[in-house]
């Protein structure tokens, strides 16, 4: 199924990598990360309702748009899960 929106894909990759680990690895700690690039669309809000009942889930939020390798340094940085 391909999505219209950007936005429209974040439940989805939530949904499948939730499905991997979080259901299929039972007793091992993970942070499930994402990192904002400073979105214009609904993105932030969607994950903010997914973090409210995910405490695996955590969001990074850039002031502006850094690119996708600072964004994945900012995410490692963050990391608390194994």
């Amino acid at each position: 199924m391909i999505l219209n929106q950007k936005e429209d894909n974040i439940k989805k990759l939530y949904e499948e990598v939730k499905k991997i680990i979080g259901e299929s690895l039972t007793n091992y700690q993970y942070d499930h990360l994402f990192v904002d690039n400073c979105s214009t669309d609904n993105t932030l809000k969607i994950l903010k309702e997914i973090a409210s009942i995910n405490k695996n889930v955590k969001i990074i939020v850039n002031s502006r748009n850094f690119g996708p390798i600072r964004s994945f340094h900012n995410g490692l940085i963050e990391a608390d899960g194994d």
